[in-house]
């Protein structure tokens, strides 16, 4: 299950998020990283959730990837590739996000 993959990739330990801009809501948009051993090495938490497979590009309008869209979309299809975390499912049952968000919008 996702969330429990990031619990267990991010608790306990230190994250350092770097914070790019607010979106249309006034949220702060981020790339959070999590350091691994060794110690003085960090890791990009959406990298290490697109490899495992429980994660997709977001890639609509306001999308931040700090200069890394190309490297997520290739761990994105790598995890499709070798059917790790959600793309272990047919390719029937997988619903975006953006297409999950549609369905609950229209009446």
């Amino acid at each position: 299950m996702p969330s429990r993959r990031l619990t267990a990739t991010v608790m306990g330990k230190r994250l350092l998020v770097e914070l790019h801009q607010k979106d249309q809501y006034g949220r702060v948009v981020g790339m959070a990283y999590v350091r691994v051993f060794p110690w003085l090495r960090r890791r990009n938490v959406s990298a290490m959730m697109l490899e495992a497979g429980f994660a997709t590009v977001y890639e609509s309008a306001g999308a931040v990837h700090a200069g890394q869209l190309d490297r997520f979309r290739a761990l994105e299809a790598n995890a499709k590739s070798k059917r790790k975390g959600m793309w272990v499912q047919s390719a029937r049952a997988y619903e975006s996000p953006a297409a999950y968000k549609q369905r609950f919008r229209s009446p």
